[in-house]
């Protein structure tokens, strides 16, 4: 409204927007994605709506994670407390984060916690019995034939109309595979001979399980972050140092090849230091430097 002196908002649907500022990346497609970008008349009003939006929205979109952030001038800082795990194992690396995701938990002035990675997708995996398929007289590549068909769907031809081409899908109803009970009703046809033909179920068996949906690499190790933002009026830095006594002895049980190291605001303060370090340090060889060469001596 115009009170807020909101001028305009922009909207992507499925990831994030083009580079349009110089400390933004811009999020890889995926469905699961949205980005709203709200312009302001004055930039002293885009502060003041941060928390009042944030609250706003995690009371009132359930089962997401909402975040509500000013576009930074400097350094890209992310997500301000982060610690990163490195390793090769995703299965080690998911189990070294969930302790590390715990210690963020138990602190009273941070929230909103995520990891890079994400949650397990469930699948479903078809395990089949060669012995018993070689005796149906199918193949692997006929129960994949058939799967796929059945629930995906195979393109059999093309519908032309006007300039377009529609591809012709041939596929179960959705009544017919909406539960999983229903993949062991499907019948697997021989491509060798149409008259054959066996249940699903005689001939493979179903394994249910987890997967890891996105793996991120950093410096091409395999990297989870885990983080968290701090809570109205604390700062990253108070929450780094409630959790680095417990991040200290996590990292003491890591088992070889495994490292952990911090992220976010905490990152961006050690590489500043050392910046400005550098300086006093140039003007006093600089100074010396002058001194010799004036004095000759």
């Amino acid at each position: 409204s115009g009170q807020h002196g909101l001028t305009s908002v922009t909207t992507f649907v499925g990831g994030g927007g083009p580079r349009f500022w110089f400390s933004i990346s811009p999020e890889q497609r995926q469905s699961n994605y949205a980005q709203v970008i709200l312009r302001f008349n004055d930039k002293h009003e885009t502060a003041g709506n941060i928390q009042p939006l944030q609250d706003a929205l995690s009371a009132r979109i359930a089962g997401a994670r909402v975040d509500v952030r000013e576009i930074e001038s400097g350094p890209a800082v992310g997500i301000p407390v982060a610690v990163r795990i490195a390793g090769e194992d995703p299965a080690t690396l998911r189990e070294i984060a969930a302790k590390v995701d715990t210690v963020m938990r138990r602190q009273p002035n941070a929230e909103r916690f995520r990891d890079t990675w994400g949650s397990d997708n469930f699948t479903v995996r078809l395990q089949v019995d060669s012995d018993r398929a070689s005796q149906a007289g199918v193949t692997n590549q006929d129960v994949a034939s058939a799967s796929v068909m059945a629930l995906n769907g195979t393109r059999v031809g093309t519908l032309q109309e006007g300039d377009h081409k529609l591809a012709i899908i041939t596929r179960l109803r959705a009544s017919e595979r909406q539960h999983l009970s229903d993949v062991g009703n499907l019948y697997v046809y021989s491509a060798h001979d149409a008259s054959t033909k066996v249940p699903l179920r005689q001939i493979s068996e179903l394994d249910f399980g987890g997967a890891t949906a996105k793996i991120l690499r950093r410096n091409h190790q395999r990297t989870i972050t885990v983080g968290g933002f701090p809570t109205a009026g604390t700062l990253p830095s108070e929450v780094v140092a409630q959790i680095e006594p417990d991040i200290e002895r996590i990292q003491a049980e890591l088992p070889p090849g495994y490292s952990i190291e911090y992220g976010g605001e905490q990152e961006e303060q050690t590489k500043s230091l050392k910046e400005l370090a550098a300086v006093p340090v140039t003007s006093v060889l600089l100074t010396f430097l002058a001194l010799v060469l004036q004095c000759r001596n």
